[in-house]
C-alpha cells in the first residue's frame, strides 16, 4: 500500500485493512452490513483468519474446519501483496520522472543535465 500510493498509503492502509475488517464477523455478521461493505468482506484477510483461528481453538486444528481455508487465503494475499509491491517499486525506480532527484535521475538515465 505505502509502495503504490506513497504517503496516503498509510490512512488507506488503516481504513481498509483495520476499519473494515472489523465489521467483517467478529463484531457484526455480515447479513446486517450493508451491500457495499459485504462486498468489501469478501476480499478482506479478517475472515478467513477468524476461520483459521476458529479451527485451531475449536475444532482441534482440522483443516476442513476453516485453517485450510485460512492459510489459502493468507498465501495468496500475502503473494499477491508482495507481488505488487516489489513491481510498483522496481517501476517507480526505473521512472526517471517519479524520483525524488529528476536531474540526477537523468544523468543516470543518459540525457543531458539541465
Amino acid at each position: 500500500m505505502f509502495a503504490v500510493f506513497g504517503g496516503p498509503g498509510a490512512l488507506i492502509n488503516t481504513f481498509f485493512f483495520v476499519a473494515m475488517s472489523l465489521a467483517t464477523g467478529p463484531s457484526v455478521p455480515s447479513e446486517a452490513l450493508p451491500r457495499w461493505l459485504r462486498a468489501v468482506t469478501s476480499i478482506t484477510a479478517m475472515p478467513p483468519i477468524l476461520d483459521a483461528v476458529r479451527a485451531v481453538l475449536f475444532f482441534d486444528g482440522r483443516g476442513a474446519a476453516g485453517l485450510t481455508y485460512g492459510w489459502t487465503h493468507i498465501a495468496v494475499g500475502g503473494t499477491v501483496g508482495l507481488t505488487l509491491g516489489l513491481t510498483t517499486t522496481w517501476w517507480y525506480d526505473r521512472n526517471p520522472r517519479l524520483s525524488r532527484h529528476p536531474a540526477e535521475a537523468m544523468v543516470t538515465a543518459g540525457a543531458p543535465p539541465g
